[in-house]
């Protein structure tokens, strides 16, 4: 019997542990042998027919890289894929040798964590089994030290994993089931030593004693320690950041564990002078700190642990379900009301595959949009590189636990792994709610889950995200305006509300595939084209042919939709704008981020591309904003900044679709306070009515534009049909050299209107020489209107990594060009 090729060699990473993410081998119950996972973790198992695997990752995932199946994010190729995966029981299997930094001397130990399994996994290591782990959010760590000890140069590791016992369907409402039902290690494998005490989950609390004066923050630390000597252990622990050092030495009982605690009283070092506070996007920085504890024992390091942590404080006002009558919750950061304005996200990736920098890119897109909160609904993806991100780019993290609705009084191990996630995430400066259901109360909402909340009680624990109830279909913008529109009679803190969003064209032609893509058919309904689901695509269907006609193939009606897109998801926002703590405190999309290529709800689509919906909601969401409420035609200023505006002046200027002004520009002077909105003055109707644009612009007292924003206004839908008769313009584009910074290829490239009408709705896109699109890439604007004669430039850019071209064009195209 002989192994296919030598696992690549373990490298030690930046945190000290061991990654074990290569290597490994897969196949399925049937294939391997035998059901004996001490035979499979011995040395001379035959793996030559086994599949190469990804760790993290899933079943599917390994088969699809492997190219045995179709990728099912595309067309109706999930209908290829059988629904036997998730009946089976699958064995991954890894040959490995430790780091000469691993194969330490006596005294050591050797821990195997597990990140997340679905759905239960039991490890042998040296025919020796040593552990399992059930439930797909559950963290695990063995002690592998014994299993060993013994075996010089290879050591054999095998996991049996088993899918869910009743497979179902996954839990995401915009996908079909997933064939393997995310079987696999999915979460991050890896290797760690330590002496004898070993660092746990650290509690780090944030306070600022004087607010609303921020020059003096508080801090402090908890750190866990287990000893799993049997002989009780002192060990000194050390807590150092920014220049702070503050060490205490206890005694561990054996086999015990103890709570070493860093508060200012007894360690002055932590009470911080001028601060770096950590701010939701929009309203400042999002400081981090770099914390390092470690644990010495007898002069040698025991435990280290490295993470990073903010300086915040948060206060909530209305604790209570947020679809109640009455004063919605409002959600303070350091002293100043937050508005909480972002969108759903369900699974990260349809497979669960780590696909390199798109967690992080797609969290960005999300600053990019202005948002300030993604809702992790239902706790779908639990993966600390979203936190992550989310600390990094100042997004605050409203965090469901895994049920919806009615569900069982006590599953086994479910609120021992809710308290575990709790502490396992807890030192992420953006987690501002812990809910525990949605939709529903959960039967161990008052006991067990506040249990667990207990362990982080500066955040918020609610026991169910109400979710507003939409409307999840297209309504015509103006309804959003409209209390009535809600099944509460308020605005409030609205946790779901969105519509169908078809993306662009090159998305969608991505999105069927080898199917046909027009007209409208079976691979669109795959997709979440429901005309009877919730997103009721008929009113939204109609609402595009009445505005501009029933189109005749795919790039029309994509073309199209993007006009509907805009003016909807910008009018959602500002309508939560306009009644800003009257009874409006948050507005979360369902859903801002797509686990697979779908024609609703969503902001961009699967392969990253931005459409109307993405610029729609960005300038709806600006920090400095001027808008005009449909219907009245009130304009108002809104600031959702952490500083008073004072001395900006408004203007408000009509046009036509040739340019010409029409009517008299209306301009006043106005301050605005902190995390608040003033109206201005309304906007009157020019004479003649029918389609025209309104020109708002906000500018400080030196005259600096501060914020822009351009209306397509018409009294019935059909008026919009003008823009199919009028004459094409012409745009011409000018971009500068390429530089790099802070990691991105950047241009700003200027777009003219050389034409004698409105260029309406202009979208840019970064190509390649051979005209393909370069993504994700990062607009200041997008989907535009210009006058006739009018410039503009826009910043453009896009990561500097491997894969993406440096040498591109951007291209300009309107509606009407």
């Amino acid at each position: 019997m002989s192994e296919r090729s030598p696992a690549p060699d373990l490298t030690v990473a930046a945190d000290g542990t061991v990654p074990l993410e290569s290597g490994w081998s897969l196949t399925m119950d049937d294939f391997a042998g035998t059901a004996d996972g001490a035979e499979l973790s011995r040395p001379g198992v035959d793996v030559r027919s086994w599949l190469p695997a990804t760790v993290p990752g899933t079943v599917l995932g390994a088969l699809v890289e492997q190219g045995h199946l179709p990728d099912p994010v595309v067309g109706l190729d999930n209908l290829r894929i059988p629904e036997a995966l998730s009946r089976h029981t699958w064995w991954y299997r890894r040959a490995l040798c430790l780091p000469r930094e691993l194969d330490t001397p006596t005294g050591r130990r050797i821990w195997l964590e597990f990140d997340g399994v679905n759905h239960e996994a039991t490890a042998w290591v040296n025919g020796v089994r040593i552990g399992s782990v059930e439930h797909p959010f559950a963290r695990a760590a063995f002690d592998i030290t014994d299993a060993l000890a013994g075996h010089r140069g290879e050591h054999v590791l095998a996991v049996r994993v088993t899918p869910m016992p009743q497979p179902g369907s996954p839990g995401d409402r915009r996908m079909p089931a997933v064939r393997d039902r995310a079987t696999g290690l999915w979460g991050h494998v890896r290797l760690r030593d330590t002496g004898v005490v070993v660092l746990g989950d650290p509690h780090i609390q944030t306070t600022l004693p004087d607010l609303p004066d921020t020059d003096t923050a508080e801090v402090t630390i908890g750190v866990p320690l287990r000893n799993v000597a049997a002989t009780a252990t002192t060990v000194t622990v050390r807590a150092e950041f920014d220049g702070v050092r503050v060490e205490s030495t206890v005694t561990v009982p054996p086999d015990g564990n103890t709570t070493v605690t860093f508060a200012p009283d007894r360690f002055p070092a932590l009470r911080l002078r001028n601060p770096r506070l950590w701010w939701p996007n929009g309203y400042g920085e999002a400081h981090l700190y770099d914390l390092t504890l470690t644990a010495t024992v007898e002069c040698s390091v025991s435990d280290r642990r490295a993470l990073r942590f903010g300086v915040r404080e948060f206060a909530y006002d209305a604790r209570q379900p947020v679809d109640d009558a009455g004063t919605p919750l409002t959600i303070s950061v350091n002293g100043v009301p937050v508005f909480a304005r972002g969108g759903n996200w369900g699974w990260d990736e349809m497979l669960r595959r780590v696909l390199p920098e798109r967690l992080a890119d797609t969290v960005e897109m999300h600053r990019d949009m202005n948002f300030t909160m993604i809702r992790n609904w239902l706790g779908s993806s639990n993966r600390e590189e979203l936190y992550q991100a989310c600390d990094e780019q100042g997004i605050l993290v409203w965090n469901d636990l895994w049920q919806a609705g009615a569900f069982g009084l006590d599953p086994p191990g479910y609120v021992d792994t809710v308290a575990d996630t709790i502490r396992r995430f807890r030192h992420h400066p953006s987690i501002v709610v812990w809910c525990g259901a949605t939709e529903g109360d959960p039967p161990l909402a008052d006991a067990g889950l506040k249990q667990a909340a207990a362990e982080h009680p500066e955040v918020l624990y609610l026991p169910k995200s109400a979710s507003g109830h939409g409307p999840y279909h297209w309504v015509e913008p103006a309804t959003y305006n409209n209390r009535d529109t809600y099944d509460a009679g308020a605005f409030g803190f609205h946790t779901e509300i969105g519509m169908p969003v078809v993306p662009v064209v090159e998305s969608m032609r991505n999105l069927v595939g080898d199917a046909p893509e027009w007209p409208i058919g079976d691979v669109w309904s795959y997709h979440g084209w429901s005309a009877i689901g919730n997103q009721r695509v008929d009113t939204y269907q109609a609402a595009i042919d009445a505005r501009l006609g029933e189109s005749e193939s795919l790039d029309e009606f994509a073309t199209r939709a993007q006009f509907v897109n805009y003016e909807s998801h910008r009018a959602m926002f500002e309508a939560w704008n306009a009644n800003l703590w009257q009874d409006a405190t948050g507005l979360l999309l369902w859903m801002s981020h797509p686990a697979w290529h779908s024609t609703v709800w969503q902001t961009y689509d699967y392969d990253l591309d931005v459409n109307g919906a993405y610029y729609g909601a960005r300038k709806g969401c600006e920090p400095l904003h001027v808008q005009a409420d449909p219907g009245t035609w009130q304009v108002r200023v809104v600031n959702h900044t952490a500083a008073p505006l004072g001395g900006v002046t408004v203007s408000a200027r009509r046009y036509d679709l040739s340019g010409r002004t029409l009517g008299t520009p209306q301009r006043q002077r106005v301050d605005v306070a902190r995390s608040a909105t003033t109206p201005v003055f309304p906007l009157a109707v020019p004479d003649g009515g029918g389609l025209h644009l309104v020109r708002l612009e906000l500018r400080d007292s030196r005259d600096r534009l501060l914020a822009e924003n351009t209306y397509w206004r018409y009294d019935k839908a059909e008026q919009m049909r003008a823009l199919n008769d009028v004459p094409s313009t012409r745009l011409s584009t000018s971009s500068s050299t390429v530089r790099v910074e802070d990691g991105r290829n950047t241009v700003t490239t200027t777009v003219r209107n050389q034409g004698r009408t409105v260029a309406a709705l202009v979208r840019l896109a970064v190509r390649d020489q051979h005209g393909g699109r370069v993504l994700p890439a990062r607009y200041d604007d997008n989907y535009f209107w210009l006058l006739p004669g009018e410039t503009r430039a826009v910043r453009v850019s896009w990561p500097a990594r491997s894969g993406l071209a440096r040498q591109v064009r951007v291209t300009a195209q309107a509606y009407n060009s």
